[in-house]
């Protein structure tokens, strides 16, 4: 679509299931990759410039399900960690138009063959780069820099027995930092307190260093990471954001300078840079700085001139629906037989979309409900399927231990896992227990931070 006047430029097919496009979108080369999933080729990373798509997995990813626990974007680099249904763990990525793929088990990385991959998400931002754990047959833990390079095996480490989980991970991310080539160990947190300004955290010493010093004061800041060298520091312009305006810049953390972005941040309220669904989206020596808030907001900033351009809801509903319906309608001309199967597809839209209007009454009920409860952290002890399956993932029974008024209590609790990044013996989960009842419920990452931000206000990224 051209931009400015919303005209259809060229049309063109990408293979793509139900779920459709895939929500970890990254900028490579002048060009927008594109994931999504097809359950006949697995994984699809199209590659789309001005008059192009170019597929760069070619049927190299397939896999037995929806993948969505195994993909990661980290500073403009897609990442994807898995297996395809059989013995084979494979790590990969894209980027800067690029595709490498590792075969964990093949390889000669590891002292026991690998039988799980996942990312440390909750420390990502702890490392100044992406960190694996990878689950050996012998039972043993390694940990794997999350980086690959054309013909050079990414560094590993074998945790000790002996090891807790968060050390081992400091002590691979230490050995990884001295025994490459220099890594940035100075990364942008955020106050979790007042005012709530961006820092500097030493990733080596684990210590927190001084206030970033951007040339405006940026209070309750938000922190996104967009690409080697460049974050986006976002927020207001008073210690109480109800008070101030968004303002914000681009960090260069090589050249160490600031470029303004408060003529575009300026349009968005504080809400919107909050909200989880919001992304911003910058490559590397671009001058463009793109911002999406989920389907109802988007837009661009030409960060040369100040040049910006936001996009209203109505106007991204006219670019996403028109011309998909007219390409459906199209389709279903060449072939009739699908015409059965999407009266069906309506019938099941209209199901979801009744479900939509209550939907956020029933997750209001269950904010209410965690509040209300004692959170605690618990440790997994036991692991035991239940058989059955919602949405073709597999729901999970669990028993974890944890500590309440001096007393160690066990309760089960269930949960729908990813059969990509299933949970082990030994992880830490949050939970809330209602002592009334003696019941605990999971609380996942998203619910986590929706209750940080109830109780003390927005957390660090």
């Amino acid at each position: 679509m051209d931009a400015s006047s919303g005209k259809l430029l060229w049309e063109k097919n990408i293979k793509a299931n139900v779920f459709g496009l895939l929500p970890h979108l990254t900028y490579h080369n002048d060009s927008l990759l594109l994931p999504t999933y097809n359950n006949d080729s697995g994984l699809q990373l199209n590659l789309v410039s001005e008059d192009e798509i170019k597929e760069l997995t070619e049927g190299g990813l397939l896999v037995q399900d929806y993948l969505t626990g195994g993909l990661e974007v980290w500073r403009n680099r897609l990442l994807i960690a898995g297996d395809t249904g059989g013995p084979e763990q494979y790590f990969a990525q894209a980027y800067k138009g690029k595709f490498l793929k590792l075969d964990l088990t093949a390889s000669d990385l590891f002292p026991s063959r690998p039988t799980a991959i996942n990312f440390v998400t909750d420390l990502r931002n702890e490392y100044p780069f992406p960190l694996l754990e990878v689950n050996l047959k012998d039972g043993r833990i390694a940990h794997m820099e999350g980086f690959l390079q054309q013909e050079i095996l990414p560094q590993i480490r074998v945790a000790d027995t002996a090891e807790g989980t968060f050390s081992a991970r400091d002590e691979a991310a230490l050995q990884f930092i001295s025994n490459s080539e220099p890594y940035k160990t100075q990364l942008i947190h955020e106050q979790s307190e007042y005012p709530g300004e961006a820092y500097f955290y030493d990733a080596v010493t684990q210590e927190n260093g001084k206030t970033l010093a951007t040339p405006n004061t940026v209070y309750q800041a938000r922190v996104f990471p967009l690409n080697e060298n460049e974050t986006l520091i976002a927020g207001s312009t008073t210690p109480d954001e109800l008070d101030g305006k968004v303002n914000g810049y681009l960090y260069n953390e090589e050249k160490g300078d600031f470029t303004a972005v408060s003529s575009m941040l300026s349009q968005l309220s504080y809400e919107e840079i909050t909200d989880p669904d919001t992304g911003f989206y910058k490559e590397t020596g671009s001058k463009i700085l793109y911002f999406s808030h989920s389907t109802d907001r988007a837009g661009w900033l030409d960060v040369s001139n100040n040049k910006v351009e936001l996009l209203s809801s109505s106007q991204l509903n006219d670019w996403m629906f028109k011309p998909s319906l007219t390409g459906i309608w199209r389709y279903l001309t060449e072939n009739v037989a699908l015409a059965v199967n999407l009266a069906i597809w309506l019938m099941l839209f209209l199901v979801a979309f009744l479900f939509l209007l209550i939907a956020p009454s029933l997750s209001k009920l269950r904010m209410k409900r965690l509040l209300s409860g004692i959170l605690a952290t618990a440790e997994i002890i036991e692991l035991s399927e239940t058989g059955t399956y919602i949405n073709e993932q597999p729901l999970v029974r669990l028993t974890v231990r944890f500590e309440d008024n001096g007393q160690i209590i066990e309760r089960e609790v269930k949960m729908l896992v990813s059969i990509l990044e299933p949970p082990q013996r030994g992880e830490q989960v949050l939970i809330s227990y209602d002592r009334r009842k003696k019941k605990a419920s999971l609380i996942t990452k998203q619910e986590a931070e929706e209750l940080h931000r109830k109780k003390e206000g927005p957390s660090s990224y």
